[in-house]
């Protein structure tokens, strides 16, 4: 059995290096390929947590949406009168509220959608709220 040290006093300084640059190729590609296969997991277990996590949630908006549903039959209808155009920013505004509350526990009523009175239009607003949010 030969030590490492008498190894390499009979090598050639070509053999030597041949063997160093070999052995470091493969070493290289080694980890690559183990670091890769440690990002899928853990990007396939986040997919699959997200999935479940939006499966829950459209759960969660349909119930919110159901008894929403069951809430606006019960109550009386409001003397609010519409143009043609109006229905459909209705539904968009109900579905936007709708959304934000989907993870809580209350569920919101819609009495009465008003015109704000901004000077900034709805995109600034939303390029700023965009713009200055956290990470």
């Amino acid at each position: 059995p030969y030590f490492m040290s008498e190894l390499i006093k009979e090598m050639s300084k070509f053999e030597l290096g041949l063997n160093v640059t070999i052995t470091g190729i493969v070493l290289v590609f080694a980890m690559l390929i183990l670091l890769v296969a440690i990002l899928m997991i853990f990007g396939g277990v986040s997919v699959a947590l997200s999935k479940a996590k939006d499966k829950k949630a459209a759960k969660v908006k349909a119930e919110a949406y159901a008894d929403m549903m069951a809430d606006s039959k019960d109550e009386p209808q409001s003397n609010v009168v519409l143009h043609d155009d109006d229905d459909e920013l209705i539904a968009v505004i109900s579905a936007a509220v709708s959304a934000m509350y989907s993870n809580s526990k209350v569920r919101p009523v819609i009495k009465s959608i008003k015109k704000s009175s901004s000077r900034r239009s709805s995109w600034a607003k939303a390029g700023i709220v965009d713009n200055t949010k956290a990470f």
